[in-house]
């Protein structure tokens, strides 16, 4: 199975001075999963999946260039969201719609 890279961003690096963060949301049918990377993609952690963490196809996503871990994503018409991923595993994740909720 390959995986294939549908969207990606970058973000604040992890250290002052170092290689930005790499975000992406990647996969092949019949699932998506988002990831970040602070090594020059030599290793990946997930921090979402497409579609149990999610309720839409992933569009676009980016990386905050000032907040290290906080990226956003842009959903296919539902809106968008972001997450706190620097801790991942005690992520927060925001959610709004077209409509500001």
């Amino acid at each position: 199975m390959s995986l294939k890279s549908a969207v990606s961003g970058f973000g604040k690096a992890a250290t002052d001075g170092g290689y930005p963060s790499i975000y992406t949301s990647a996969g092949s049918t019949p699932f998506t999963a988002s990831g970040k990377s602070d090594d020059h993609a030599q290793s990946w952690t997930k921090i979402g999946q497409w579609p149990t963490d999610s309720l839409d196809q992933i569009k676009t996503i980016a990386g905050d260039p000032d907040i290290y871990g906080r990226v956003y994503v842009g959903f296919n018409g539902s809106g968008y969201a972001y997450l706190d991923a620097a801790g991942v595993d005690g992520c927060s994740r925001h959610r709004r719609n077209e409509h500001g909720h």
